[in-house]
């Protein structure tokens, strides 16, 4: 299956949310390419952000890595940028990366993104509870007013396996991608 991705306007300030419905879940890669290749077409640049992901192994074992430096290292920031970065979230951060739940790392890893000022920033909030989507939204809009910031909104279930609302920005605008044969905005 093959998803359409509409005309987007990939302007500072805009924010969308692209609905990806259920079934879709092995287009993820395919459609953050297509997305990289409609900012090239446009002149701009464009980034996906990944969450932190902390070191495995020996290393970790013997010294456990520390939120504020991985973010320095990704980043290429002083420790103290790193500091200042974190503080910004409006959430608590554990010291220690490993420590911290989907939520911190996702915004670490935005905050790793925006460092290199694209001008659009793709990013997910996949595995994350409504009150984090909530957060990785405020963070990501308050930093985002001079680039263009496209969500990635996968599909969640509850455990009856009803399918749960849709968290997404605040101010975006809605598109629910559909499969080659057309699309519809949401």
């Amino acid at each position: 299956m093959s998803l359409v991705i509409p005309r987007l306007e990939l302007r500072p300030g805009n924010i969308v949310c692209l609905h990806i419905p259920h079934g879709s879940y092995n287009e993820a890669n395919v459609l953050e390419e297509e997305l990289f290749q409609l900012a090239i077409r446009e002149g701009k640049t464009a980034a996906f952000c990944r969450p932190a992901k902390g070191r495995r192994g020996i290393l970790e074992w013997l010294r456990r890595q520390r939120t504020q430096e991985w973010l320095g290292r990704a980043a290429d920031i002083s420790l103290e940028q790193s500091g200042r970065m974190i503080a910004d979230f409006g959430v608590h951060v554990a010291d220690v990366l490993l420590a911290n739940a989907g939520t911190v790392r996702c915004l670490l890893g935005i905050a790793a993104t925006l460092v290199r000022k694209p001008a659009v920033l793709e990013y997910s909030t996949v595995g994350l509870d409504p009150r984090g989507r909530m957060a990785v939204h405020q963070y990501a809009a308050s930093k985002g007013s001079e680039l263009c910031l496209v969500h990635l909104s996968y599909p969640t279930i509850f455990g009856d396996g009803t399918p749960a609302p849709r968290v997404c920005p605040a101010n975006a605008q809605c598109v629910t991608l559909t499969e080659a044969s057309g699309r519809e905005n949401g």
